[in-house]
């Protein structure tokens, strides 16, 4: 018995539930879609290729990048390697490219881990 009467009051709040949705007129204004935010890594790493000097390295590669950022473009790149070619390399691909970083404030340093795979 109390089965059967839990199992009639499931399906009245399932029914009652199914046109319990308000249906939009026409002049409803459609929403916008939500913003994508994407990480500073992903932004940086759109926007630089692989650089030739870890062509001959091992193909997985993780490098630590140091940077401020000023009027929304990246400035003083401090590229965390041994190697000075892929430092000059990285450094010239990252010096004034354009990021969006909200609330960022000037000459704060930031620091991002930049993943190269071929």
């Amino acid at each position: 018995m109390k089965v059967t009467i839990a199992l009639f009051g499931l399906v009245a709040l399932l029914s009652v539930g199914a046109f319990a949705n308000p249906r939009l007129s026409n002049k409803s204004k459609a929403k916008a879609a939500p913003a994508r935010t994407t990480s500073v890594e992903q932004q940086l790493s759109a926007n630089i290729t692989y650089p030739d000097a870890l062509l001959g390295a091992a193909h997985n590669s993780v490098v630590v990048v140091q940077y401020a950022v000023n009027n929304n473009r990246v400035s003083n790149v401090q590229v965390q390697t041994a190697n000075g070619d892929l430092n000059k390399e990285l450094t010239r691909q990252l010096t004034g490219l354009k990021v969006n970083i909200a609330g960022a404030e000037p000459n704060q340093v930031y620091t991002a881990r930049l993943r190269f795979q071929l």
